[in-house]
């Protein structure tokens, strides 16, 4: 589903009405369809009290229409105009007649009725905030703020027009004060700032309603943000339709990863990788800790190298690992899980990036190792999907995790345009991106800010990322950037799907990652379940 910001939508907005479409007819539009989202979810809405907030602009504007159209559905409507009737927009202002016309009660807001301003919400059932719409830039005023108290203090049912107020749509910030919905009603097309915390806590239920955008004016203002669903994702969940196959037709995924003490990490990896449905999956450990991978893991081969005293793969190995990608037709390297913060290891994880010519998955202790010589990320010729974490982009970044948080799709995108890469930002609703298109996820849940989960995620992108450079191979009609910006929403959307399908099993509280790997399975068979 495509989302935008909200300088999109006004660009959007403004090309609809350049070719004919009246701003009051999106309008109109727009305040219909929210009127008909409520009947749906009110049986009774004619016997219902309605208390509808309108603000100056064009957000108040949809108000006023709503207000309208409710009242002849029978509701009883008070309207609360936030600004004086001389102050609304053009358009506000057509509807305000309208609705006036026909005899909705209207008071105006001010510093004389605030005090008894909650004996008016306490007679309504429904609260509709039509007060900010997307172009908020500023905070609150004092006044304002007494009066989102009152709202939120309620626990009246508030539906928001569009976006609740005092959400940014674009980064999901919010202002000194915002309302908080239990529905909002949103129109054209999902705002960004919707899906983004702290945004999202005030969000509560998103609909949308069609307002009749032309899908040229779309492509015109070039909308590259997608929020993931099964039907983003669906071309890219491993099928086997064809009988005459074999494992090599399906990838050979390669991970470096383990170190002494988080064997775990490494086993996750591998797990993700061949439960997604690659068709080989080798590990790359020290020697030392070979027997403890033999026991861990079945299905996966190992490639034990010789190693340092602390169980560090030295510089040495690098022509071994070569020449194990040449000889073995590597499909894709994954680097990073638990390989520790080892020196050596640094130099060896640079002269592989430096010559491999492969697709990479570089997560964890591979990108901390070169968060000092990040320039290498440039001057590889491997296509790469890195998957930080927060405080991890922000290493790479010379930033702190904070900034990071703020501003997640500004970072994630200008990381990924820099360094010619697909940047994975872990976290709630994890941002994908490749500098220009942007995915933004919607499976996961609270139970899954658990150790190792990044790990299964590292290999189940592996995995499908392998299967898919296969399909290139044989049938060579597919953009390998494109390819891996699909793998990579896919992986984040089944992993997310399938902690959430763990966590009816086992809560969120005791999810732990193993848990995971159980359900890669029952997503991909399940699908839209």
């Amino acid at each position: 589903m495509k989302i935008v910001s909200s300088e999109q939508m006004k660009k959007i907005d403004e090309e609809c009405i350049g070719q004919g479409t009246l701003g009051l007819t999106l309008m109109e539009r727009a305040g219909e369809g929210f009127v008909k989202i409520l009947k749906d979810k009110f049986t009774n809405l004619n016997k219902k009290k309605v208390l509808i907030l309108v603000g100056k602009g064009n957000n108040g504007g949809d108000g006023l229409v709503i207000a309208r159209k409710l009242f002849e559905a029978g509701s009883k409507v008070k309207v609360v105009l936030l600004a004086g009737v001389n102050a609304l927009s053009e358009n506000a202002k057509t509807n305000f007649d309208k609705a006036n016309n026909l005899g909705v009660d209207f008071i105006e807001y001010n510093e004389k009725i605030q005090d008894g301003f909650r004996e008016e919400i306490e007679k309504v059932d429904l609260i509709v905030d039509s007060i900010f719409g997307t172009g908020l830039k500023s905070e609150l005023p004092v006044s304002m703020m007494e009066l989102f108290k009152q709202v939120n203090s309620s626990k009246k049912f508030i539906a928001a027009c569009d976006i609740s107020s005092g959400i940014n749509g674009t980064t999901g910030k919010v202002a000194n004060f915002c309302i908080s919905a239990d529905l909002t009603i949103t129109f054209g097309l999902p705002k960004i700032g919707l899906f983004l915390f702290p945004g999202r806590n005030f969000t509560g239920e998103v609909r949308v309603v069609d307002i009749g955008i032309p899908s040229s004016v779309i492509e015109k203002v070039k909308v590259r943000e997608r929020l993931l669903d099964w039907h983003e994702i669906e071309g890219v969940v491993p099928r086997r339709d064809k009988k005459d196959v074999y494992k090599n037709n399906f990838g050979h995924v390669l991970v470096l990863a383990g170190s002494i003490g988080m064997t775990g990490a490494a086993a996750l990896t591998c797990q993700g990788a061949i439960r997604s449905g690659a068709g080989l999956v080798t590990l790359a450990i020290a020697e030392d800790l070979n027997h403890i991978m033999e026991v861990k893991l079945t299905e996966v081969m190992t490639f034990p190298l010789p190693a340092m005293n602390r169980k560090i793969l030295p510089l040495k190995s690098f022509k071994k690992i070569m020449d194990f990608i040449e000889k073995r037709n590597i499909s894709l390297l994954a680097m990073g899980p638990g390989l520790s913060m080892d020196r050596d290891m640094g130099k060896l994880v640079e002269k592989i990036l430096l010559n491999i010519q492969i697709p990479c998955v570089l997560d964890a202790d591979a990108l901390n190792l070169l968060a000092e010589k990040k320039e290498i990320l440039k001057e590889t010729r491997a296509k790469l999907i890195i998957t930080p974490h927060p405080g991890e982009l922000a290493r790479l970044l010379g930033k702190n995790t904070l900034d990071i948080q703020k501003e997640r799709i500004k970072w994630a995108k200008e990381f990924a345009a820099k360094y010619n890469l697909i940047c994975l930002l872990k976290g709630h609703q994890t941002i994908i991106t490749d500098g220009e298109m942007l995915y933004l996820n919607s499976t996961g849940n609270p139970g899954m800010a658990s150790a190792g989960m990044g790990d299964v995620l590292t290999g189940i992108i592996s995995g499908l990322v392998a299967q898919m450079m296969e399909k290139i191979n044989q049938e060579n009609s597919f953009s390998v950037q494109e390819l891996l910006m699909a793998a990579a929403g896919a992986g984040v959307y089944l992993h997310g799907l399938a902690g959430d399908f763990a966590s009816r099993e086992k809560g969120e509280v005791s999810l732990i990652a193993s848990d995971l790997l159980g359900k890669i399975p029952e997503v991909i068979m399940n699908k839209k379940n």
